[in-house]
């Protein structure tokens, strides 16, 4: 849709045909297109603008590692940071308010409208979306903020091709994993990643949370695995020490990616050990709106 260039240069976006005026502190000059998108009973205005990239670090040296999940939405580990996790409860929180809201008010409209939506029904969906959309804005500015700070060069995030959206792990589990977007988190990650010049890489995850990092095990499916989870977020190596069960499964995936690339050894392996054995995972609850 066509903008009016003398409103951009006053710090405002118009629509031309439209008394639709929107703040911006965008340079005017970056601004490529707007889009008007019709939305679960409203209008969502998007802004393109032009920016430019910063080379990615080749150096892969200086590496944090994702683990993705509901409780935990992530838990970072490093060879150079101390470890962190991302809380998400109020994720699963969000979702159970909505979702008992919506049973009641679809109840309702069927019993008296005959229908399954209503203006009510969308205002619901639009506001968990929002508080979802802006609780994962701000974990993923947290991390790659920390990231920068930390100087780290390269992220894995843990991932499979159609992962935690269609599995069937019981009926309160399947809602919980479906209703988190976690391929959007990763977007969002990937893209302020690539601002501030990290690069980012994909890890199949498969095995890494049942194989023991402590005890070097290799990350494929064993007759006996050397640890094991002993309660809820802890994992127990061979040795007896323990870790938590998350940070395990993000090490695990810090490992697999290496060795793919090639660039897995024992010093690396030692950094690893020496960040994540001693130091206290630093749990960070995100601000809400």
């Amino acid at each position: 849709m066509a903008i009016s260039k003398r409103s951009l240069q006053k710090g405002l976006i118009h629509l031309f045909r439209t008394d639709l005026y929107i703040p911006t502190k965008i340079d005017p000059s970056k601004v490529q297109f707007v889009r008007i998108v019709p939305k679960n009973g409203v209008i969502v205005v998007k802004v393109g603008y032009r920016e430019t990239l910063p080379d990615l670090k080749q150096d892969c040296r200086r590496i944090a590692a994702l683990d993705l999940g509901v409780n935990n939405l992530a838990v970072c580990s490093s060879n150079v940071m101390d470890p962190l996790v991302i809380d998400g409860k109020y994720l699963k929180s969000v979702n159970q308010r909505s979702n008992k809201a919506l049973a009641a008010s679809r109840s309702y409209e069927e019993k008296q409208h005959g229908r399954k939506n209503s203006p009510k029904i969308q205002a619901i969906f639009l506001r968990r979306n929002n508080r979802i959309s802006d609780y994962l804005h701000k974990a993923s500015r947290y991390l790659v903020n920390q990231f920068v700070f930390n100087q780290i060069d390269t992220v894995i995030i843990g991932h499979n091709p159609g992962w935690k959206q269609d599995t069937n792990i019981g009926k309160r589990n399947n809602q919980n994993f479906c209703q988190i977007p976690f391929n959007v988190f990763i977007r969002m990650l990937e893209y302020k990643c690539r601002m501030a010049g990290i690069q980012v890489i994909l890890c199949e995850e498969s095995y890494t949370s049942k194989c023991s990092f402590l005890d070097d095990e290799e990350c494929r499916k064993q007759q006996t695995y050397k640890g094991k989870r002993i309660h809820r977020g802890l994992y127990k190596s061979q040795n007896g020490k323990l870790i938590n069960a998350d940070q395990n499964g993000s090490l695990n995936i810090l490992k697999k990616a290496l060795l793919t690339l090639g660039q897995w050894n024992r010093l690396m392996y030692q950094q690893c050990l020496d960040r994540n054995e001693k130091a206290a995972l630093i749990r960070y609850n995100v601000p809400r709106s």
